[in-house]
């Protein structure tokens, strides 16, 4: 997939481990995007379970406010789903 400007964001694939509150990015640009991945955006894998990131460490590095609740696994789609109370000047 292509880096996205939009609300959703869902360049590369993620790995998750079970009861880890960090994400492993594999092809992500959370920080370098045309729209950096902030605090307060919502990370998703399945559309009904939903994480807020809390920090963003590298353009592969994100925490959750909580340990992944599902499966460990790898190579995984996702969608993080942009706060819309932020606008492009307080990113």
């Amino acid at each position: 997939m292509t880096t996205s400007s939009g609300a959703l964001y869902r360049t590369g694939t993620v790995n998750v481990t079970q009861g880890a509150a960090s994400v492993v990015g594999v092809n992500t640009s959370w920080l370098s995007a045309i729209i950096a991945i902030a605090i307060g955006d919502i990370f998703t894998l399945d559309m009904k379970t939903w994480y807020e990131v809390v920090g963003v460490g590298s353009d592969t590095g994100i925490s959750l406010d909580r340990g992944f609740e599902g499966a460990s696994g790898t190579a995984l789609n996702y969608a993080i789903i942009r706060s819309t109370s932020g606008t492009i000047l307080t990113r």
